[in-house]
């Protein structure tokens, strides 16, 4: 990766990937607010679609800075695209559905949280349990060379070992949070 910097300018950039959290507890209350109203906007009118940002986190702020809402009128769209990754990551105010950007309670992110609290699949079929995904992907590893990507995980399990992978079954939301569980 490689950056260009100017010479006459301090390189305070705004990092989005960031995990520091430099935003007014103010901020966050008037975001909250405001996505929770776009929520209920969508839960009344039974379309999903009226509380969603497009897709992607630099899209999203985008359009939010476009929306000129108050609490975000003094930032960048650094800054935004930022409150859009915290927002996603840290505070459980935004989430994922079909491609775009929506409050966390429409998002398919609380739906798993929510299923994984209660162990349940999000699958059709019956997850595996804990000791054959494991045993399942010891097997993986062992018979491929090098990495394997995350996001074939699941594929692999379903399309070689007719077995289907569900990280919710097995009490997490994600299944990076299943790899990374120290039972695994």
């Amino acid at each position: 990766e490689y950056a260009a910097l100017l010479v006459d300018r301090a390189p305070d950039f705004v990092d989005i990937y960031g995990d520091d959290d430099r935003y007014t507890p103010e901020l966050w209350a008037a975001a909250a607010e405001y996505f929770d109203q776009q929520a209920g906007v969508a839960a009344e009118s039974g379309d999903d679609s009226l509380g969603s940002l497009p897709g992607g986190r630099y899209a999203s702020a985008v359009d939010l800075v476009g929306r000129r809402l108050p609490f975000l009128a003094e930032m960048s769209l650094g800054q935004v695209c930022h409150i859009v990754q915290l927002a996603i990551t840290q505070k459980q105010m935004l989430g994922y559905l079909n491609g775009g950007v929506v409050p966390y309670r429409l998002s398919t992110s609380m739906t798993k949280s929510q299923r994984a609290q209660e162990l349940r699949s999000t699958s059709k079929g019956d997850g595996v349990d804990l000791a054959v995904a494991q045993q399942i992907l010891r097997k993986i590893l062992q018979e491929r060379e090098g990495p394997v990507p995350l996001s074939n995980i699941k594929r692999i399990f379903r399309s070689e070992f007719d077995m289907e992978l569900s990280e919710t079954a097995l009490g997490h939301s994600k299944i990076s949070d299943l790899l990374a569980d120290a039972r695994f």
